[in-house]
């Protein structure tokens, strides 16, 4: 039997932001249908998991719109950022009480709170939204009376705090437009007396040529760690101080993050003798380094984020047959149990993800496709090509859901990481640097052509659906005529030039590193803007889009809509009023993917036997 819509987004639970108190307690945060949406915050103690924030709340920040770490642990009790007010609250352990309000800035948002115990207060990112600008900066609150007293100012942006572990140092990355995390950041250093930083001073990035720095770590001994791109991967350097040098700590040739679409993700550790673990992004899966041996773990390919308490390793990780859970790893017997996982696990059948590699202009481009459910009589199936996010983000080979409904409708799909995904280097992602709108269109097309020649995809049954900038690139591969029978936009970029002028702080200069500055080019913001050549669609497209989106607003979908339309192209565009840039209720998601299918079979007879 196919899956229902229901049954692929009710198995769908993230879980995130790992963090380990001084007691040696495990936190995270869960969301899901069974939170109702919200995010909350869960500790395990004694092996129980106990819900700790009440179950109306959600965590977390819209610092740089993205967010990322957005609670952290105080004396017996946890400091969160709310989503809907943005504001810092405290919440104690030991009471069913409600939390309490710490900060009442109606205009500031806040990220990454950090409990210094030294002066009993937190250190946190503000963003304060004025009227006419966005500022950013380092700051300290007192959590007795919320007072807010600046610590840094003067970057564009700033992420990932890091204290040392007496409390006398702290690190953090910032960096400036028109820059991103993962082109060019610097990272920073200062004392801290009473409260106060002194000796602040830039460490590395920004000197000679540009390099994406992240995830600053102090270990145990108080050596600062960050990962650089400088030799042309995300790896481990430590900084030296005598000499005021980075020291690379692994050579590997690939990376050893994601992308930092998010602050505060933690994807490498120290065990109790001071040993690095690690973690290797490559297509094939994300592979877990311990002092640069492999750890071989049976089911497991991809790996978000790593905790260490005493001997065990915590994970949020995910293969193939298993969807992202929470699992302890015992370090010296390298037992695995799952702390918490979904409750409506994978049943068979499932398709397997198989790693496709083609060439495109000398480059080597990949995938992951995975076959249909039902038996088509060895007929070539129908294709559906999906388009991450980002754009420089990418698509992992593990279970999800709803990959699962389209196998299951009878559907192949192929998950592509087009050139300028992640995890495969700087090059790679500079593959889009200029070229967003030609590149990845580019890998679709070679993409199409090396499936059906392979007889993985009936040529006369091709979709396309992507989110936000893969919502436009599939729109830019509508406009170059690929054959495709329907295609679906989930709020995908409708006009660059609109978006330069609508958009973010954050991806405010985005655009002039995708596209060029939009004075200088405005033959190419012409030329790859769906809007301006939706003359050239003719696909019947579904347009599905959050009212509440502040990144591609919903006049952008409104716009192309409307022009095709007014053209005749069979269109249609659903608006859910209380979602953003991402749908998060699961009525939400259910209905999209029930519209989505609807969509296809009414272009095309899909309808499973």
């Amino acid at each position: 039997m196919p899956l229902t819509a229901a049954e692929a987004c009710t198995a769908q639970i993230d879980y995130s932001q790992l963090q380990r108190s001084e007691s040696g307690l495990l936190g995270w945060l869960e969301s899901g249908p069974h939170t109702g949406g919200c995010s909350r915050l869960m500790i395990q103690q004694n092996g129980t998991t106990i819900p700790i924030t009440p179950e109306e709340l959600s965590i977390g920040s819209r610092v740089h719109e993205y967010g990322g770490r957005s609670w952290c642990f105080g004396p017996e009790s946890v400091y969160f950022v709310a989503r809907t007010d943005q504001q810092i609250y405290h919440q104690c352990l030991s009471a069913k009480v409600s939390p309490n309000k710490v900060t009442h800035s109606k205009n500031s948002r806040f990220l990454e709170p950090c409990y210094h115990a030294l002066n009993d207060q937190i250190i946190a990112v503000e963003e304060i939204h004025n009227a006419d600008s966005v500022i950013n900066r380092l700051v300290r609150i007192d959590p007795s009376s919320g007072k807010i007293t600046p610590l840094h100012e003067g970057f564009d942006f700033y992420s990932s705090i890091t204290l040392s572990p007496d409390g006398s140092q702290l690190a953090w990355i910032s960096w400036n437009h028109p820059n991103q995390p993962w082109t060019a950041t610097r990272l920073l250093h200062a004392h801290l007396n009473g409260g106060q930083l002194s000796e602040c001073r830039t460490l590395a990035g920004n000197f000679s040529l540009p390099e994406s720095l992240q995830m600053p770590r102090f270990d145990a001994n108080g050596r600062l760690w960050v990962i650089s791109d400088r030799n042309g991967y995300w790896n481990l350097y430590n900084y030296d101080f005598s000499d005021r040098s980075l020291i690379i700590q692994q050579a590997a040739l690939s990376d050893v993050i994601s992308s930092p679409w998010m602050s505060g993700l933690r994807q490498y550790e120290f065990n109790e003798e001071g040993g690095l673990l690690s973690l290797r992004f490559r297509p094939e899966g994300v592979f877990l380094i311990d002092q640069g041996s492999l750890i071989s773990l049976p089911g497991i390919n991809h790996i978000r984020e790593l905790c260490i308490i005493d001997s065990q390793l915590y994970m949020i990780a995910a293969g193939p047959d298993n969807p992202p859970s929470l699992i302890r790893l015992e370090l010296s017997t390298r037992r695995m149990t799952a702390v918490a996982q979904p409750k409506s696990l994978p049943t068979e059948p499932l398709s397997q993800p198989q790693l496709i590699c083609f060439e495109v202009d000398e480059d080597e481009v990949s995938g992951y496709y995975y076959a249909p459910l039902i038996d088509a009589q060895l007929a070539p199936p129908p294709l559906l090509i999906t388009l991450h996010g980002g754009p420089t983000s990418a698509s992992y080979p593990i279970y999800n859901p709803q990959i699962q409904f389209w196998c299951s409708q009878g559907f192949a799909v192929f998950d592509l990481n087009y050139r300028g995904s992640s995890n495969q280097g700087r090059a790679y992602r500079y593959k889009l640097c200029g070229r967003w709108g030609l590149s990845e269109v580019r890998d679709i097309a070679a993409s199409l052509k090396h499936l059906i020649y392979a007889g993985k995809a009936d040529p006369n049954r091709l979709f396309i659906r992507g989110r936000s900038s893969g919502g436009y690139s599939a729109l830019m591969a509508l406009c170059e005529n690929l054959g495709f029978t329907a295609a679906t936009s989930y709020f995908g970029v409708t006009d660059p030039l609109s978006l330069a002028t609508s958009t973010h702080k954050f991806e405010s200069h985005y655009l002039d590193w995708l596209l060029g500055i939009p004075l200088n080019r405005p033959d190419i913001y012409q030329s790859r803007s769906p809007l301006q050549r939706a003359a050239e669609i003719n696909t019947p497209i579904l347009f599905l889009q959050g009212e509440q989106d502040r990144v591609v607003t919903p006049d952008q979908t409104a716009a192309l809509y409307q022009t095709l339309t007014s053209r005749g192209v069979p269109a249609k565009v659903h608006y859910f009023p209380n979602e953003g840039h991402g749908f998060r209720e699961n009525t939400n998601q259910i209905k999209s993917l029930e519209l989505e299918l609807a969509f296809y079979q009414a272009h095309f007879d899909l309808q499973p036997e």
